[in-house]
């Protein structure tokens, strides 16, 4: 990823919460923030259906939330009835969100022509699907390819292959590994344990992962971290390449840690 290509994302998604605003009324756009909700709470209660004390509980949860919208109360008595009102109430936005997906991804296409996957595994003609994983936003833990359109990102999954698991903070450029990825490092590198094999895969059956939240009263705001999935089994493996070490200059900023026996974190060079 380059800076124009992360830059004209983030023109992309202003462009889109400004129409979002423009089109739309607050009860839309509270509604379809709760359509997000609602996908998290279903993913990560897993297959099994959560309790009803657990659902009645998410129920006055939402209607909490809708509180100044007592026309949405009438009726429904069970979670998922009012769930199919907010998700009605919410298509005209679900719509301009749908719109910016599809620009999205033919502008990262153009971009970037391929999204990335990271693996440690060697002698791959595709990539398998995950089991059962939550994206980045927990909004699906269905089967699903996951890649990545940014470069960066794709250097830190680079290290997320060897570590097992990974968490970000991109606003403070932290990252946390589970396990210490790296064997050493110099003044421009950091070598990893073992080279990990860049895969890139091609678009078409790709989506990009989005969130919507409501960042404060009356303030939405599209969240896209430059993550994409493909709801199959595999993925054929367009062309590949060998990543030995991760460029710090690319990097600049990045902080890594890993937790120590007592949990506790600590900092990685």
């Amino acid at each position: 990823m380059n800076n124009t290509y992360e830059t004209e994302c983030e023109h992309l998604k202003k462009k889109y919460e400004s129409l979002l605003l423009q089109k739309t009324d607050k009860m839309t756009l509270k509604c379809l923030v709760l359509t997000y909700c609602y996908r998290r709470f279903l993913a990560e209660s897993g297959p099994n259906r959560p309790p009803h004390t657990v659902r009645k509980q998410k129920r006055e949860e939402i209607l909490a939330y809708l509180s100044d919208f007592t026309e949405l109360e009438k009726g429904p008595t069970e979670i998922e009835e009012l769930m199919d009102r907010v998700t009605e109430e919410a298509a005209e936005a679900a719509e301009i969100l749908n719109c910016f997906q599809k620009e999205l991804k033919a502008y990262s296409q153009s971009a970037t022509g391929y999204l990335y996957h990271v693996t440690a595994l060697e002698n791959l003609t595709a990539v398998a699907s995950s089991r059962q994983c939550l994206n980045m936003y927990h909004t699906s833990s269905d089967n699903a390819v996951f890649a990545t359109s940014s470069r960066l990102h794709m250097l830190l999954y680079a290290g997320r292959a060897l570590a097992e698991d990974m968490q970000t903070l991109s606003s403070q450029r932290i990252c946390i590994y589970k396990n210490n990825p790296f064997q050493y490092e110099t003044e421009d590198l950091w070598y990893l344990r073992h080279p990990v094999r860049i895969c890139m895969l091609n678009y078409d059956d790709f989506i990009p992962v989005v969130d919507f939240i409501e960042t404060s009263p009356g303030n939405f705001r599209i969240c896209f971290e430059y993550e994409w999935t493909a709801f199959k089994e595999e993925e054929q493996i367009t062309a590949a390449e060998t990543l030995e070490a991760l460029n710090k200059k690319l990097l600049s900023g990045y902080q890594f840690y890993t937790p120590d026996p007592h949990g506790l974190l600590k900092r990685i060079g």
